[in-house]
């Protein structure tokens, strides 16, 4: 028996509505704090949706081979799930993967690892970045061997150094691409490669774009839009800031 129902009946009614009313705060509270208890928090992305990536065994070993060979976890899993998807849907398209800044490899490594297919598939990956260190970006690569070496066990890895969109001519002059990742983290070189680029992606083909909808990016964010209307494309944005464009 409660407190309150040991009171005499007369004050019974009003002690009920006491407690009620004090208590009503920290039920509401209770069932916030419930609802905070989020499926997926990491980098600035928190949701209680089915994440069921996140239980997928062959996802987490790939993400974890990254950290690995890379010597750092950027918690950046939402990222690489779409960049896996966008992979995969380009598996059958024609065309080869292309990353804009590589850094250490974190996102494609993860691509890699996760996709059981690609060394016995013919599709090829070019890697383009300076490979240089940066002591402001941590993801930044170490140094061109370093890189190269993350990526020695996959076949059909090819690294362009060099800035875009300069370096582009280094690419294959008639490869097709179904997939391009761009984390340039400069609104310029990544406009100019996105018109470069856009007659050499196949019909279906995906462009990620890394920072697209990040409040600090906004740049990057204008640049691809004044693109895309350029090429009479829209871009998706997706919930953790990126932006997905698919060619039709």
């Amino acid at each position: 028996m409660s407190l309150v129902e040991r009171l005499p009946k007369v004050i019974r009614p009003p002690a009920r509505l006491a407690r009620d009313v004090l208590q009503y705060p920290f039920k509401k509270l209770g069932k916030c704090l419930a609802r905070c208890r989020f499926k997926y928090r990491e980098s600035a992305l928190a949701t209680n949706f089915i994440c069921s990536f996140l239980e997928d065994q062959n996802f987490e070993a790939a993400y974890q081979k990254a950290v690995r060979a890379t010597g750092l976890d950027p918690n950046i899993r939402f990222r690489v799930h779409q960049a896996i998807w966008a992979a995969s849907v380009a598996r059958n398209l024609e065309g080869d993967f292309l990353e804009l800044g590589t850094g250490r490899g974190f996102i494609m490594l993860s691509v890699l690892e996760s996709l059981d297919w690609w060394n016995s598939s013919d599709k090829n990956m070019y890697l383009v970045d300076l490979f240089s260190p940066s002591e402001t970006y941590p993801t930044y690569a170490e140094s061109f061997e370093a890189t190269r070496a993350s990526f020695s066990k996959f076949t059909r890895v090819n690294l362009v150094k060099g800035r875009v969109p300069d370096c582009l001519g280094e690419l294959p002059d008639k490869s097709l691409f179904s997939f391009i990742h761009i984390d340039l983290n400069a609104a310029e070189p990544e406009y100019e490669a996105m018109i470069a680029l856009w007659p050499r992606l196949c019909r279906g083909g995906i462009i990620l774009l890394d920072d697209y909808a990040f409040p600090n990016r906004r740049d990057q964010h204008e640049a691809a839009n004044k693109a895309m209307r350029l090429l009479g494309q829209k871009i998706l944005t997706l919930a953790g800031g990126q932006g997905v464009i698919v060619k039709s």
